[in-house]
């Protein structure tokens, strides 16, 4: 069995270290998730023995490396089972400022990210954003959730808001949550939610908006904030799916079924 490398979608020599290829698949505790990683650094030397069809692994990371931006990298394996038969087993992210050169040995050494969950979700599970903006973090379009009015029970009237024409506006924790996946991710990663979207009584509110019926919330939330408060209530695990592998999905939802899956 052969693997075989491409970067950005160029197929490369082999990395000398192809060999020490490890899927991991790892239950996280503190979120309940289950990742998968590629637990290995890829090493490129500097190869000018090059077989048809390749370009050179190192000089890929070089250039992008010397051009001194933060940007990524796509990587992909597949392995070849026979001359004409590949099949996709991973699909990852390089994070070019992480590259490390030797230039004794002329090497190329670089962590490879899973492209979902590692290399766009946690590393931006902090990040808090106006849930109105119209941009993600990098200034890519994005729709805003959809607000929606809610009656509410005023226990000290002892009525509903809606008898004297108060409603309470605010978004939909399972909209939230995709908005949120969307932005961090720059439209890279996906979200679905069975439990969350049979759950509708689940909402987010501001304080102003409450204290201040009729009136539209003004939300700014983290991911990982978001999860935490919503994991307070509810038995909730995540997972990536990646029955697409050009758009992974990260779902949430019920521990239980996660389990049984």
């Amino acid at each position: 069995m052969a693997f075989k490398f491409y970067i950005d979608n160029q197929l490369t020599d082999q990395p000398v270290n192809d060999t020490g290829l490890m899927t991991t698949i790892k239950r996280d505790f503190n979120t309940n998730g289950m990742v998968i990683t590629q637990d290995v650094q890829l090493v490129y030397n500097g190869n000018n023995n090059l077989n048809s069809g390749e370009v050179s692994g190192y000089t890929i990371l070089k250039t992008a490396f010397d051009l001194g931006q933060c940007t990524d990298l796509t990587i992909t394996i597949y392995s070849q089972t026979t001359p004409i038969t590949t099949t996709l087993i991973y699909r990852g992210t390089i994070k070019v400022p992480s590259i490390s050169f030797n230039k004794q040995f002329i090497t190329a050494s670089t962590a490879v990210q899973d492209d979902s969950y590692y290399s766009f979700i946690n590393n931006n599970k902090s990040i808090e954003y106006n849930i109105q903006s119209i941009t993600t973090k990098n200034r890519l379009a994005i729709t805003p959730p959809q607000i929606y009015e809610v009656d509410c029970f005023d226990s000290v009237t002892g009525v509903f808001g809606s008898s004297i024409g108060d409603y309470f506006r605010g978004y939909r924790v399972v909209d939230v949550f995709t908005y949120l996946i969307s932005a961090i991710s720059d439209n890279k990663v996906g979200f679905y939610s069975f439990f969350l979207q049979n759950n509708p009584t689940l909402f987010i509110f501001d304080g102003f908006s409450l204290a201040n019926p009729n009136t539209d919330p003004s939300v700014k939330v983290a991911y990982e904030k978001l999860y935490d408060e919503i994991k307070k209530a509810r038995n909730i695990s995540f997972y990536i799916d990646t029955n697409d592998p050009n758009l992974p999905v990260l779902r949430i939802e019920d521990s239980v079924f996660i389990l049984r899956s």
